[in-house]
């Protein structure tokens, strides 16, 4: 009896988790697709790229002491901190007229932003861990969580759009995005604040090389990291350069632009919840890794051979690329929960910071293809790079 009332008392909790995790990516939504073309404004095109590395960087410096955070104020104080500073942030970007404040703020925004991701991961994992002699659910949890959290990009997109406008109201939507915080730093506080945290494993700087040998030494932990590392590499460069490419080469308006990647975001929402499911039941991710990276790169790749500005194609190819990307990450999400508990931050620790390495890595990539090649034939390359995925796919042990 007990622990079926312990085991309703997680669910209710993942429920709410469902609800923030909502929020969180609808805000990031707001300022995500336009920053690389507001960064560009102030600096130029090929400037934007630095901004990126810059906050990248400062994002695997926080990651690297992100246990010793959590094991002195706990998962709720610090969330509490990182949405407060990252509010502070986004109004002190509206506000601020000068440009080189600007800038070092919007480096703090992108260091700061995966932070509060970092902690509904640990919220996540604690309440959605099976006990002992529960089955494992984690595909089915992960895979609902991303689908819910992904209806952000269906339904941000579009609004993102809407409120920038055809006058290009940039500063609008950190303004959406701020109260968006609010609204999230809310919820945290009234269903979370009594948050018990468990035993958590430091990493630090000396850390380091001991959480890679045991990383090293599993080979489903390195095929779940590698394959992760690649799509991230791929969001890392879509964020930034496909909306500029459709902006400023194609000439297509914020409006179309937000409708299109409403359209295209749709596969994160429809497919990520019942492949989590088939993963737990039937195939495990495995296979369906390898077949998301195999569409993946193929979609990325066509962008280099399209520059007609016809909505209906560019649709198509971005919808076609979401859905290798939504199977990839459910698969990706789902694998490596199934290997961790609440417990290893540490791994988590390193699990989350492939973002913004995989930031750094594409940018400076990107960067420098830019300076030898147009914007449009640097995807083709991408695409390729993208499909060494399936390589580490191939190494991991399936679930079923």
């Amino acid at each position: 009896m007990a622990n079926t009332t312990l085991r309703v008392l997680r669910y209710r909790k993942v429920r709410w988790l469902y609800l923030a995790g909502f929020i969180a990516y609808l805000q990031l939504n707001f300022f995500l697709y336009v920053n690389s073309n507001f960064v560009g404004d102030i600096i130029g095109e090929r400037g934007v790229g630095l901004i990126y590395i810059a906050g990248a960087l400062l994002s695997i410096i926080a990651f690297v002491g992100a246990s010793h955070v959590l094991r002195e104020i706990g998962n709720y104080r610090a969330l509490v901190l990182f949405t407060a500073l990252q509010i502070a942030i986004l109004f002190g970007i509206v506000v601020s007229s000068n440009p080189l404040v600007v800038l070092l703020l919007d480096v703090l925004l992108l260091a700061l932003e995966p932070a509060i991701f970092f902690s509904l991961d640990i919220f996540l994992e604690n309440y959605s861990h099976p006990a002992h002699g529960e089955d494992d659910r984690t595909g089915g949890v992960r895979g609902l969580y991303l689908g819910i959290t992904n209806m952000a990009f269906v339904t941000g997109p579009f609004l993102m759009g809407a409120v920038v406008g055809p006058d290009e109201n940039f500063k609008s939507a950190y303004v959406i995005s701020a109260f968006l915080l609010i609204l999230f730093l809310a919820t945290i506080a009234l269903r979370f604040r009594n948050f018990v945290d468990p035993p958590y494993q430091t990493i630090g700087v000396r850390g380091i090389a001991p959480v890679f040998r045991t990383l090293f030494r599993s080979r489903d932990l390195t095929g779940v990291f590698g394959a992760q590392l690649f799509l991230r590499l791929y969001y890392a460069w879509s964020v930034v350069y496909i909306p500029l490419y459709l902006h400023a080469h194609l000439g297509f308006s914020w409006l179309v632009i937000g409708v299109m990647l409403t359209l295209t975001t749709i596969p994160y929402v429809i497919f990520e919840i019942p492949l989590g499911r088939i993963a737990d039941k039937y195939l495990g991710e495995k296979e369906l890794m390898i077949f998301g990276f195999v569409i993946l790169s193929g979609s990325i790749a066509a962008i280099s051979y399209v520059s007609t500005p016809s909505v209906l194609i560019w649709s198509l190819i971005l919808f076609l690329g979401s859905t290798g990307g939504s199977i990839i990450e459910v698969t990706t999400e789902s694998y490596f929960f199934k290997k961790i508990d609440s417990s290893h931050a540490h791994i988590l620790t390193l699990f989350r910071t492939i973002q913004p390495t995989a930031t750094v890595v594409g940018i400076l990539l990107g960067s420098a293809l830019l300076f030898v090649l147009p914007l449009q034939y640097t995807f083709i390359i991408i695409g390729a790079i993208v499909l060494f995925g399936v390589g580490f796919a191939l190494t991991l042990r399936d679930t079923r």
